[in-house]
């Protein structure tokens, strides 16, 4: 699925690259065609795979004609069901879910809408439709209109919120990864208990001032190396010494975890909090996947909107510089340093390898350093990414293998097996 946008309005949400999708604006009705089809044995439970390869924040999945459907695997990791009205996706994630093909036999919807407040007579969605395989295909279901929990008299469950809840008038209630269990055969969460935890805070959110505001983590905008920074590491301009607590810079910022040995148990607070915090960050970490220990959002009021300074960084954590960049954020109790945080989710934490950070919030993971590399560790929004909110992780770079003899290299189109090659012909 594919959500490709101008700020918050959607140009073109898509289900498997087909059609083209529901687009109200202005009163204004585009053409509309349905996406994808998908077919349901009466009386089985069917798995459909949805993932958001996008450039902005992710729709919400419902099946609609009041279908509930049961979250199974997020990021391919296998979760006890949640049963739930709909689900958020964002990109980089990938969600399993299960429907029961026991209702009514006919043709029903799958829609995803896009997560955003539309002013009056707008609208972005896609469709695709669900039928029964006994049953004669309707290929011109009624078009759909914004879905609305409100007259329904049941409290409607969404999966995956970036945010702590809806506005009480809305009748939803956010499931987020603090209400979830893991029940995948291969997790092990006794692999990351440790009385010496590595704990680091890393900043996802756009701060600056004087109109000056990149992407950016703890305060540093990402410039990609010019070279293979796996393959030639030597040659990688680290330096970001403009960089510090009270000023932006741009550079390849990077931060070496397990230089002499590998198999640490690391505890990364990814926080999205200070004057930067606007918009929430799916955060991915290539290498591993990781388990999320506990999510912490920012203070709302009963209208859904964000309280004015009720961001974390005015509860669990402090950002000692005066500009709130929170480039140097730390926890407010020091007895919660080091991995010591006392609500920690111990009972079969959920893994993943992206996770949304809500904005004003932060979220733990835990992982054990055990995978060498040179890894991007980034918000998957891509104008975030390319805006520079992103780093490197440089595990274990004692014990990285080493790349093969005449590795391609970068700079050149040539490897030096080749040139000795050609030289020797002429």
């Amino acid at each position: 699925m594919i959500y490709t946008g101008q700020g918050k309005q959607a140009v073109h949400l898509k289900i498997e690259e087909k059609g083209k999708a529901v687009r109200s604006d202005n009163g204004k009705e585009f053409e509309r065609s349905l996406e994808e089809t998908f077919i349901l044995a009466d009386g089985y439970k069917s798995r459909i795979v949805i993932a958001v390869n996008g450039r902005f924040p992710g729709p919400t999945i419902t099946a609609r004609e009041n279908q509930e459907v049961k979250v199974h695997r997020p990021d391919g990791f296998e979760i006890e069901k949640k049963e739930v009205e709909s689900f958020i996706i964002h990109p980089g994630e990938r969600i399993d879910f299960l429907l029961n093909a026991d209702s009514k036999i006919g043709t029903y919807l799958l829609v995803a809408e896009t997560l955003e407040v539309y002013s009056e007579n707008e609208y972005h969605a896609a469709e695709a439709i669900i039928h029964y395989k006994t049953a004669d295909i309707q290929l011109t279901p009624q078009k759909v209109t914004p879905h609305t929990c409100e007259s329904s008299g049941i409290t409607c469950r969404v999966f995956n919120c970036p945010f702590n809840q809806y506005p009480s008038k809305e009748n939803r209630i956010c499931v987020n990864f603090n209400n979830v269990t893991s029940n995948d055969p291969n997790s092990n969460p006794d692999e990351i208990k440790s009385d010496e935890v590595v704990e680091m805070f890393f900043n996802f959110a756009f701060p600056g001032e004087n109109g000056y505001t990149p992407g950016s983590v703890n305060g540093h905008q990402f410039l990609p190396p010019t070279i293979a920074a796996y393959a030639q590491p030597d040659l990688v301009d680290y330096t970001c010494d403009a960089c510090n607590a009270s000023t932006i810079c741009e550079c390849t910022y990077a931060v070496t975890i397990d230089k002499d040995n590998k198999d640490k148990i690391y505890q990364f607070v990814i926080t999205n909090i200070g004057g930067g915090a606007n918009w929430s960050h799916p955060v991915h970490l290539h290498g591993h996947s990781f388990y999320v220990m506990k999510m912490a959002f920012a203070t709302y009021d009963s209208d859904g909107q964000l309280v004015p300074n009720g961001g974390q960084d005015t509860i669990d954590i402090i950002c000692p510089d005066s500009k709130k960049f929170c480039s140097d954020a730390k926890w407010r109790n020091e007895s919660w340093t080091n991995g010591k945080h006392p609500d920690l989710n111990w009972h079969n934490p959920p893994q993943k390898d992206t996770i949304i950070i809500p904005s004003g919030g932060y979220v733990i993971i835990r992982f054990k350093a055990d995978n060498p590399g040179v890894w991007f560790f980034h918000c998957h929004i891509d104008l975030h990414n390319t805006n520079g909110m992103g780093m490197i992780i440089n595990e274990s770079p004692n014990s990285q293998p080493k790349v093969p003899n005449n590795f391609p290299k970068c700079n050149s189109f040539e490897n030096d097996a080749w040139k000795d090659k050609y030289h020797a012909q002429i």
